[in-house]
C-alpha cells in the first residue's frame, strides 16, 4: 500500500458512522504494512507539527524498533483512536514524551506499543525532505531538545501562575505564554527553514 489518500470519507448514508469505519480500515492497513517492514505513505490532516510538516503534506513513515529512536525523531503513533506525527522529546520510565512544534505542551506519555513507525521522509508541493539526510538529523536532534526545554519551562510557569494567582485562567497569563512561545516557534522556524 502506498499509503492513504484522501477521497469520499462519509459520502454515503450514514455519515459520521461511515468515515469512522473507513479510517477504522485505513488504519489497520496502515498497522499491516508497516508491522511488514513496507514504507508507508500518508496525508497529514494537522497543523501540530508546522513548520516542517504542514497540513496537506506526505509523510514517509517505516517501522522503527524502539531502541533505534532518538530524541527528535518524528513518530507515527496511535493515540486515542487516532493517528498523529509528533517530535519525540524524551523518554523515561513514565514512557515516551511526545509533542507537536507548534504546541508549548507534551502530550500524554506514550507505551512503546503506541508507536507505529518513524517519519523518514516530507512530501510537500514536488519537494522531498529526506529526514536522514545533510543537516536533518542534527536539526530534529536540536528541535527535539528545544521542545523538551520548552514543556520545562511552561510547566514550571504554570507551577508559578497557580501559586500567584490560582487555577483560573486569565488573559494576561494566556497572553505572556503566547509571549514566552515565541522565541520557540521562531527558533523552530530558523532550523526547519526549508
Amino acid at each position: 500500500m502506498q499509503g492513504i489518500r484522501e477521497s469520499g470519507i462519509g459520502e454515503s448514508g450514514d455519515g459520521a458512522q461511515a468515515a469512522r469505519a473507513w479510517q477504522q480500515t485505513a488504519m489497520e492497513l496502515v498497522r499491516e504494512d508497516l508491522a511488514q517492514g513496507d514504507l508507508t505513505r500518508l496525508r497529514v490532516s494537522g497543523h501540530s507539527m508546522a513548520p516542517l510538516v504542514e497540513r496537506g503534506d506526505l509523510v514517509l513513515v517505516q517501522r522503527a524498533n524502539l531502541e533505534d529512536l532518538h530524541r527528535g525523531d518524528l513518530l507515527l503513533v496511535e493515540q486515542g483512536g487516532d493517528f498523529l506525527v509528533h517530535r519525540l522529546i524524551a523518554a523515561d520510565v513514565h514512557g515516551l514524551h511526545t509533542k507537536g512544534d507548534n504546541a508549548s505542551h507534551a502530550d500524554s506519555p506514550l507505551t512503546p506499543q503506541a508507536v507505529l513507525g518513524r517519519v523518514v521522509a516530507v512530501e510537500r508541493g514536488g519537494r522531498r525532505i529526506d529526514l536522514g539526510a545533510a543537516r536533518w538529523p542534527l536539526v530534529n536532534r536540536l528541535l527535539g531538545l528545544l521542545g523538551w526545554g520548552e514543556v520545562q519551562l511552561f510547566t514550571a510557569g504554570r507551577m508559578i501562575k497557580r501559586q500567584l494567582v490560582g487555577a483560573q485562567s486569565r488573559r494576561w497569563a494566556l497572553r505572556l505564554a503566547s509571549l514566552a512561545a515565541t522565541p520557540f516557534r521562531w527558533l523552530t522556524r530558523l532550523l526547519t527553514n526549508r
